[in-house]
């Protein structure tokens, strides 16, 4: 299996496919497209709906959120 990305940073979308080649020499093609949300936008989209605070987390932690790590997003009403 082959993968092919390309990540558009104006969009926050990430477009590629799959490459599925048999043993045989067929191949199948599964395109995708996966929308990627920043944190700003995750916290606007959320007190947008009604949420009073939103804060982020490093993901299972107490401690503050930084790049590089999984967040974990406590929203409150």
């Amino acid at each position: 299996m082959l993968e092919e990305r390309n990540f558009d940073l104006l969009t926050g979308v990430n477009r590629g496919r799959f490459i599925l080649i048999h043993d045989d020499g067929r191949k199948g093609t599964f395109p995708f497209q996966l929308r990627i949300y920043g944190l700003a936008e995750i916290n606007a989209l959320l007190l947008g709906v009604g949420f009073r605070e939103v804060r982020a987390f490093s993901a299972f932690g107490a401690e503050p959120m930084s790049l590089g790590k999984r967040p974990l997003i406590v929203a409150t009403r």
